[in-house]
């Protein structure tokens, strides 16, 4: 039984620069587990390899696969369908599943919209896409696999759901030799889950966090550098330094086997969760980035979409890392719930204030599987809901949602004001030319939506 995972390409000639430059790991780590019990297995990665859905059909073509797996986010997914119903008209007996964010949110609903998927899988997949695969060469009795979707006839059947993987150490590091080429960068994930509840946050790897252990971590932090070489790591832990003695104890055996000489990384945090020890640690050890979630200027909106930190903590927190040298990126997201022009206003005079190294400022995009999704579908918080277009479900240059008192274009113009005001007033001209530069198609579709109205 052969199997091919694809990440499907970005759907929208228009978003083609959201395109990743890294490898997925969720499909590295389904790849690895799936050799792992003897099932034999492809990876097509189309934002990594920069594929069309054309180059794309015509790999799964060439491979005759069996089964073909898509892990897809929201505004992937008429992308993967789109390949889905391509494939099924050259070869009608090959067995479609879905996976990733979009499916876990809306299984029954996915099996609906799109009659060209046959599976799809409710959670994490490791071990549901092990049982399917043998399932579909055997019995073909699905009804007992937990954490599966499928039809049967005319009904839709979602099985119940199957518990997260315990032990993230059982698992096989990500097979990134099934990707076509090496990658300057790659993803590591010391844990899985996370404990927190933010409003606009669609926690697939659910609410209980699973640490593998550091030495679990470097052992695949060694293994990377010696066979890929990568220049960077990028730790994708919802929240790295949750845990102090793990992060120290992990800092401490990447010291200890001179990798930090060899590798630099990133990780991402709460503001909440610091420690300047920790943070003096991370840096001797490698780290040369850490990004926070800021999300708002005004402590109302944070206690909206129950962010659970406070503007002063924000403060005291970019403080200690720079103090501690390392290179600071803060997110912010404009259009919360109840958002107004003052209080963007407030968004946009605090990042300057903080004077981070990089900023990002999105549009919320109400993801299903999201407070923020139920909120915006009944117009609570003051929201509309324009589309229901999943291309347009993304926070830089999507369309699908505005406030009632903040339509959806000026939404658009504020996002250009945040920008081009934080990078004047912060005198960091040569860094946003740096950074616009590569994402100038983006650029381009932002700015015609906020000025002309369309792209």
């Amino acid at each position: 039984m052969k199997v091919v995972l694809i990440n499907p390409p970005v759907g929208a000639e228009r978003y083609k620069s959201n395109q990743s430059c890294i490898p997925r790991a969720g499909l590295g780590y389904l790849a690895s587990y799936l050799e792992k019990n003897s099932i034999h297995c492809d990876v097509i990665d189309g934002k990594f390899e920069w594929l069309s859905v054309e180059d794309i059909c015509n790999k799964v073509s060439a491979t005759k696969p069996e089964i073909v797996g898509f892990s897809a986010m929201t505004p992937d997914i008429f992308a993967a369908s789109n390949i889905a119903k391509r494939i099924k008209e050259v070869m009608p007996d090959i067995f479609i599943v879905l996976g990733g964010a979009h499916a876990i949110a809306m299984p029954r609903e996915s099996l609906n919209e799109f009659p060209e998927i046959d599976f799809v899988v409710t959670g994490e997949g490791e071990e549901t896409l092990v049982e399917l695969v043998n399932s579909i060469s055997g019995a073909r009795n699905y009804r007992e696999i937990s954490g599966l979707g499928f039809r049967k006839g005319k009904e839709i059947v979602i099985n119940p759901s199957r518990g997260y993987i315990r032990n993230p150490d059982s698992l096989p590091f990500p097979a990134w030799d099934k990707f076509k080429n090496n990658s300057n960068t790659y993803f590591v994930l010391s844990s899985r889950g996370c404990p927190y509840q933010c409003s606009f946050c669609m926690r697939s790897s659910g609410n209980v966090v699973r640490d593998r252990t550091p030495e679990n971590v470097v052992k695949e932090i060694e293994w990377l550098v010696e066979k890929f070489n990568p220049k960077k790591i990028i730790f994708i832990d919802e929240t790295f330094t949750l845990r102090k003695a793990k992060v120290l104890e992990l800092t401490s055996l990447l010291l200890k086997k001179g990798l930090n000489k060899k590798i630099k990384w990133v990780a991402q945090t709460r503001v909440d969760k610091r420690d300047p020890e920790v943070f003096a640690r991370m840096k001797e050890a490698g780290c040369e980035q850490i990004e926070f979630g800021v999300e708002s200027g005004n402590q109302q909106i944070l206690n909206n979409v129950d962010k659970s930190i406070t503007l002063t903590q924000v403060e005291e927190t970019v403080k200690l890392a720079r103090k501690t040298g390392l290179f600071i990126a803060c997110t912010f997201i404009i259009g919360h719930p109840y958002e107004t022009e003052e209080t963007i206003k407030d968004t946009i005079n605090f990042a300057v204030k903080l004077k981070p190294d990089f900023v990002s400022f999105g549009i919320m995009s109400p993801y299903p599987g999201t407070k923020i999704w139920d909120m915006a579908r009944v117009g609570e918080g003051n929201y509309r809901l324009l589309s229901h277009n999943w291309e347009e479900y993304t926070r830089f240059g999507g369309g699908c949602l505005e406030l009632t008192n903040l339509p959806r274009k000026r939404l658009e113009v504020l996002q250009v004001k945040a920008y081009v005001s934080f990078y004047l007033r912060t005198f960091k001209i040569i860094r946003f030319i740096q950074y616009s530069l590569p994402r100038l198609k983006q650029s381009k579709v932002v700015l015609k939506k906020a000025f002309f109205g369309k792209v």
